[in-house]
């Protein structure tokens, strides 16, 4: 009886042993099954050096990324490269990064393309000064499909000639939209150093539009005393209210002073010179007190000093 307690005890001692080492198994496969920590990456900074070296600064430039690193930047391929100097020479050595060294030195740069050359400045003059010449004649602008025509077939000698592509269609969009806004801005210079007097016309053109002109006399230290064509706005109406606020609207936002407005002279019509609360000339001396008025059908002004 004894020998069978003895075994029945050496038995129970091995299963307790099996499962020591099973709970043993079991404890080392979980901590196989957790995950190893990553090796965190080393941050290094960007190396201003590389931006004057020779080997990298045709191309390399440096950029701010959105968590505030600043890493180095290809101009080429247009991406970020790690700042360290291995990776630098590993991207500069890419199929991708020669193929794009290779098509930038075959391309023009832009400013280069844009740059103007001696013959053009000279075609441009010439076509300024054509355009200058029609303006100041008050010539058709249907003249300039016959006279660049006739110009070249005379100087046959001239490259500027031969050059010059200047229609009807061109000569107006260059009076009005080049010559006319540069040669307007120098005459209100020349009005807010000196004084000046207007004369002032109110019209319809065919769409009953109502507008108003506006001469300027004033004193230039060249030529003494000139005589000039100022500008041609729209008014609202040809009441004295519209045509006063208009002329005065017009002087304020070129920020002309009012003080240099000395004079000022119209035609006779009922909204210019009625004496009455109605007339142009009493809502302008509500503004401009000093203002010197003449009433002429010759509209002829002087300026006063």
């Amino acid at each position: 009886m004894d020998k069978f307690l003895i075994s029945s005890k050496s038995l129970s001692s091995r299963q307790e042993e099996r499962r020591d080492i099973n709970n043993d198994c079991d404890s080392s496969s979980t901590m196989r099954e957790e995950p190893l920590p990553k090796k965190q990456k080393q941050h290094r900074d960007f190396n201003e050096k590389w931006l004057t070296d020779i080997t990298f600064k045709n191309w390399i430039s440096k950029r701010e990324q959105e968590c505030g690193m600043i890493t180095a930047y290809c101009k080429v391929c247009n991406c970020s490269v790690n700042n360290h100097k291995p990776a630098l020479v590993k991207h500069m050595n890419t199929t991708k990064h020669l193929q794009n060294i290779s098509s930038k030195s075959q391309t023009t740069p832009i400013q280069q393309m844009l740059k103007s050359k001696p013959e053009d400045e000279l075609k441009k003059r010439a076509e300024l000064k054509i355009c200058a010449f029609l303006a100041q004649h008050n010539l058709t602008f249907s003249l300039m499909d016959d006279l660049i025509p006739f110009l070249k077939n005379t100087f046959t000698d001239s490259n500027t000639i031969k050059t010059i592509n200047l229609g009807r269609t061109k000569a107006t969009n260059t009076i009005k939209t080049v010559l006319g806004p540069i040669l307007t801005q120098e005459l209100v210079d020349k009005l807010k150093k000196t004084p000046f007097s207007i004369i002032m016309d109110e019209t319809t053109d065919v769409s009953v539009k109502k507008q108003c002109a506006l001469t300027v006399i004033y004193y230039d230290e060249v030529d003494c005393v000139r005589t000039q064509f100022l500008d041609i706005y729209e008014v609202k109406s040809g009441k004295a209210e519209d045509l006063s606020d208009g002329l005065l609207t017009w002087l304020q936002d070129r920020q002309i002073p009012l003080k240099k407005f000395v004079g000022f002279a119209s035609d006779t019509t009922n909204s210019m010179v009625i004496s009455d609360t109605t007339d142009w000339q009493h809502w302008v001396w509500r503004s401009l007190p000093s203002v010197w008025f003449r009433r002429s059908f010759r509209y002829d002004v002087e300026v006063l000093f």
